[in-house]
């Protein structure tokens, strides 16, 4: 039997000891809510109000999705810890919400789309 693709978490601190945004997706925190049971919790940082949830992949990576309240585009943004390969961060977090490329508003500039799309060809054939 296969693990589930991903389990909700509590937040822990990061292992390298602080994450980085490494993209933002289209999906609102509320569609994650609704399509997966994500549950967001209100926090609040240097930038503005925020409503955040934790999650680790079969892999054992944690992941963070976090969308600011004020902020005037849409979208979530998935932090990783800043010492892991945010490009297979970054894929395997797409696979795990059947989710592409196309899905995402902005990337990092160290990830790119192509090599995204390589890794994804790759896991399929």
């Amino acid at each position: 039997m296969n693990s589930p693709a991903f389990v909700q978490v509590e937040p822990t601190g990061w292992q390298s000891g602080y994450a980085e945004a490494i993209a933002v997706v289209r999906t609102q925190p509320g569609d994650f809510s609704r399509a997966f049971g994500l549950n967001f919790f209100d926090g609040y940082d240097n930038l503005d109000a925020y409503k955040a949830a934790v999650i680790r992949l079969r892999s054992g990576r944690m992941l963070g999705l976090l969308r600011h309240v004020g902020s005037p585009d849409p979208g979530t943004e998935v932090h990783a810890d800043a010492g892991d390969d945010f490009v297979s961060a970054l894929r395997e977090f797409l696979d795990a919400f059947d989710l592409s490329v196309e899905d995402l508003s902005w990337m990092r500039d160290e990830i790119r789309a192509e090599d995204l799309r390589l890794m994804a060809h790759g896991a399929h054939s």
